[in-house]
């Protein structure tokens, strides 16, 4: 594997998880 393409790679995982913790603070908010 490049650098350059584990460095995406761990860019893309911190979106996902950033994505999931948005999405929980969402449903707290909706209940």
């Amino acid at each position: 594997m490049h650098r350059e393409d584990k460095k995406d790679l761990l860019k893309i995982v911190d979106i996902m998880h950033n994505l999931q913790c948005l999405q929980r603070k969402l449903a707290k908010l909706d209940k």
